[in-house]
């Protein structure tokens, strides 16, 4: 007859557990709740669950879904299409790809502080903005190329550049003030190295015929 092609060991060890699990479970419930005050007892530690689920659900759904997607797509279209992809040729966007690389750009490590009172406001309050940002990042410039500009091949060259010129517009206006004050500072430094501002002068004839 031959060999099954299952086996049937791993069926009973698997069914074994869950019926094990129910009883405990149900062991747990009755030990618990089932009491003079027991069923609200158990319907507030019920409510307080779901509460955490949710939470955790719309926090997950947040930070590991859909801002490492934006985010993924964001850096691929600013740094791999660019270098990447010929300008005659259309970018494929790989979704596990794209996603690995949201979330390896993003560091996701916000979970640590959800409980059942939660500071789920705080973390919510944080995410919406940065959503919203990527959200904006990515279609406004879309937009724009795909209906300000006439020809077809001058939007395919503004969509493939266009993503990196703006990148680098943003941390100009971000870091302009830091640059500016630090070839400043350069510049003094030089300065009073080159013509001895803020040190003493010594005479050295004076000290000579002193000597």
């Amino acid at each position: 007859v031959g060999f099954p092609v299952h086996h049937d060991l791993y069926n009973i060890l698997v069914g074994g557990y869950l019926v094990w699990g129910i009883a405990a479970a149900f062991v747990r419930v009755q030990r618990n709740f089932l009491r003079a005050d027991g069923l609200q007892r158990f319907a507030r530690v019920a409510l307080d669950r779901v509460r955490l689920v949710a939470k955790w659900s719309i926090l997950g759904a947040l930070w590991l879904v859909m801002i490492p997607a934006l985010l993924g797509t964001l850096v691929h279209l600013t740094l791999v299409v660019p270098l990447v992809v010929p300008l005659n040729s259309s970018p494929i966007f790989s979704g596990p790809l794209i996603w690995a690389i949201g979330l390896v750009s993003l560091k996701v490590g916000r979970f640590g502080g959800v409980d059942f009172n939660g500071d789920f406001m705080p973390q919510l309050s944080e995410a919406c903005p940065l959503l919203f940002s990527l959200t904006a990042c990515l279609c406004v410039p879309y937009s724009v190329v795909h209906t300000v500009l006439p020809s077809s091949n001058l939007r395919q060259v503004a969509y493939r550049y266009g993503y990196p010129l703006l990148a680098l517009l943003y941390f100009y206006l971000q870091y302009s003030a830091v640059l500016k004050s630090g070839y400043w500072k350069l510049h003094n430094t030089i300065r009073d190295d080159k013509y001895l501002v803020g040190r003493k002068l010594v005479n050295r004839m004076a000290v000579a015929k002193i000597a």
